[in-house]
């Protein structure tokens, strides 16, 4: 299994539950994300719990997000699910003026 010099370990954005750690191992060394968090979970469940949530927000917040993704906090668990909608949707204003959105308001 020789994976490319170039790949850096990243969060994944398409393979995610919450923050993208296991898909993001999982494409790193070409593995299955599921079975690394069955894994995860049995290692969890019989270390105690607090041990293995504090190591999955640590390495959470330590690798970074796919280059695709902007990473900024709001997508940092759900990624950016909806935002595409929302940037075709939305329109941009130019050259408004005080006078135009008051006549805007009047009808």
């Amino acid at each position: 299994m020789q994976r490319p010099r170039h790949q850096k370990l990243t969060r994944s954005r398409t393979n995610r539950v919450l923050a993208g750690v296991f898909g993001g191992f999982a494409t790193y060394f070409g593995i299955s994300a599921t079975w690394l968090r069955i894994a995860y979970l049995v290692l969890t469940a019989l270390s105690g719990l607090v041990p293995g949530i504090m190591i999955y927000v640590m390495t959470a917040i330590i690798m970074p997000p796919a280059p695709s993704s902007n990473g900024a906090l709001d997508n940092f668990f759900w990624g950016n699910r909806g935002t595409e909608a929302t940037k075709k949707s939305r329109r941009e204003l130019q050259d408004v003026e005080e006078e135009d959105v008051k006549r805007g308001a009047d009808k």
